[in-house]
C-alpha cells in the first residue's frame, strides 16, 4: 500500500496538503462505493466530496479530475497486478 501513497501523480501539486491524505480519502470512497467488487466513479461527484471535507485546490475543479484519475489509473493497474486483488474501477468519460 505504502507504493500507492508514495506515487507520483503529475498535478498533485493542484490538491493542497499531503498526497498521502487524499490518497487515502480517494481510496476510502472507493471502499465505499464498491459493490460486487465494482465501482462506478463520478470524478465531479469525487471533487465535490473532497471540497465538502475539507480539501483544498489551487485550479479549477476541471483541472482537479486530472490528477484524481491519474491516481485511479495508477491504482486500477496496482490491483491488475496483484492476483489476491480483484476490484474494477469504473470510470465513465468525462469532458474534462
Amino acid at each position: 500500500m505504502e507504493k500507492i501513497f508514495n506515487s507520483s501523480i503529475p498535478g498533485s501539486s493542484y490538491i493542497e496538503g499531503e498526497s498521502k491524505k487524499w490518497k487515502s480519502y480517494v481510496l476510502k470512497w472507493i471502499k465505499d462505493g464498491t459493490v460486487n467488487d465494482e465501482v462506478l466513479i463520478s470524478l465531479p461527484k469525487l471533487v465535490s466530496a473532497l471540497k465538502q471535507d475539507g480539501y483544498r485546490f489551487n485550479q479549477r475543479d476541471e483541472l482537479i479530475q486530472h490528477p484524481i484519475q491519474a491516481f485511479l489509473t495508477y491504482y486500477q493497474k496496482e490491483l491488475n497486478n496483484n492476483k489476491y486483488l480483484k476490484q474494477r474501477i469504473i470510470i465513465p468519460y468525462h469532458k474534462l
